[in-house]
């Protein structure tokens, strides 16, 4: 529900142009920034298809269009040998943007330095690295439900292959290979432009198996400073708590809070179970318990995860978190007519601590628009319209009328919501 500028990675099809001339434009036809991936078509049964990351604009709850084609040829191509260095450096790999600087150790393909660049403040602890470990946890207190004592813990720090996969202006990109005892994890770690995460796309090939004890694999992030508690986000909400030996769940995102200074936050797509450990943050990925089911995890595992620096605020956590879970996706076409424009948005809203969570019709025809407030304060959210309104009013979450203080002027409506509720209102356009 707001305007969002973000990279965004469109897979394009048995593409029989020239990959050299590629250029995306906007439906204006001014350039946009890109960077294709791919050096080569890629095959994939019997097609091909080329990467390529765009920069682009999009109005809240609403669309754009982007236009990719071939450059005319305005001169004789020249194209020079390049890569003559016959020897390669094997020195640690640095991925930068305009708020992240993160270091990943050479040999270890780990997470060694997060600096947050607007502080300077680096959020790992110094002397120690960011990474999956292998967890043994006894048998007896472990199932699917119940992550047992911990016994021991082995960081994975056997890289057997560490590999650049994408340099440019907008990505850039490592790719790190691990050892696990029968197992193989890669982690592709990721910073683009304007990011204010490191993305660390994970697959894991597990075939480890519960016996005296039971494996587990988790990510464990060391502070660089004494945390004041831990916040998870819950249902239309968050919760603080303190340190504790064992897992305790969130929906999308713990945060380790920091009174002065920023604060480490780790994102998932799926996964849900956070330590909060006195000095680190952890989360588990993979629990092989041998109750009820004796080989539960055996097989591909595929998750992403996101760390990043941000304040102790539960709403911009949030919309870090709803940013990385919810990105931008696209629709391929081809040139043709059609009745909407070429860009359209339907609202957008603004309020300090207040997010929606839903946008859908009721059987009526009119929309309904629900949010709810998450820091614990009376709120105010604005919601602009991109069409006339003819009035708003609103309602329960079953349709009955409630006495919520709302307003509307034309296309802005006003709604002041009381700390931690939700809210819907049911929108009549003119």
């Amino acid at each position: 529900p707001t305007e969002r500028n973000e990279v965004v990675e469109l897979t394009v099809w048995d593409w029989v142009g020239d990959l050299k001339r590629i250029q995306i434009k906007d439906f204006k036809g001014n350039p946009l920034p890109f960077q294709v991936l791919d050096s080569e078509l890629v095959n994939y049964w019997d097609h091909k298809y080329v990467r390529v990351l765009v920069q682009t604009k999009v109005p809240g709850c609403g669309y754009t269009t982007v236009v990719l084609s071939e450059a005319e040829l305005l001169e004789y191509p020249v194209y020079l040998q390049s890569g003559e260095q016959v020897a390669r450096f094997f020195d640690d790999c640095t991925l930068e943007n305009e708020y992240l600087r993160v270091k990943i150790d050479a040999s270890s393909g780990r997470v060694t330095s997060m600096v947050e660049k607007a502080t300077g403040q680096e959020m790992i602890a110094t002397g120690e690295d960011a990474g999956l470990n292998l967890i043994d946890t006894e048998t007896a207190t472990s199932n699917a439900w119940n992550i047992g004592r911990h016994i021991q813990r082995t960081p994975l720090n056997k890289c057997l292959r560490l590999e650049k996969t994408a340099s440019g202006e907008l990505r850039n990109s490592v790719k790190a290979t691990f050892a696990i005892r029968e197992s193989k994890a890669e982690i592709v770690y990721s910073l683009e432009a304007g990011a204010k995460v490191l993305k660390m796309e994970m697959k894991v090939d597990w075939h480890e198996i519960g016996k005296e004890t039971i494996p587990v694999l988790e990510y464990k992030v060391p502070l660089s400073y004494q945390t004041e508690g831990f916040l998870y986000d819950v249902p239309a909400g968050v919760i603080t708590r303190e340190a504790l030996n064992n897992d305790v769940p969130a929906l999308k995102f713990g945060l380790a809070k920091n009174g002065s200074g920023r604060s480490v936050a780790l994102y998932s797509d799926c996964k849900y179970g956070y330590r909060g450990y006195p000095d680190a943050l952890g989360l588990t990925l993979i629990n092989s318990s041998t109750s009820p089911d004796p080989y539960p995890e055996r097989g591909i595992h595929t998750m992403t995860l996101w760390m990043g620096a941000c304040e102790a605020s539960p709403a911009q956590a949030e919309e870090i978190a709803w940013n990385c879970q919810h990105k931008l996706f696209y629709q391929p076409s081809n040139c043709h007519y059609g009745k909407l424009p070429m860009e359209d948005g339907l609202l957008s809203a603004a309020g300090e601590n207040v997010f929606l969570s839903a946008v859908l019709l009721d059987a009526d025809g009119n929309l309904l628009v629900r949010g709810f407030e998450l820091a614990g304060e009376k709120s105010e959210v604005k919601l602009n319209f991109e069409r006339p309104v003819l009035k708003a009013e609103p309602v329960k979450l079953f349709g009955e009328k409630t006495d919520l203080e709302i307003s509307a002027e034309e296309d802005q409506i006003c709604v002041n919501v009381s700390p931690y509720s939700i809210f819907e209102c049911k929108i009549f356009f003119a």
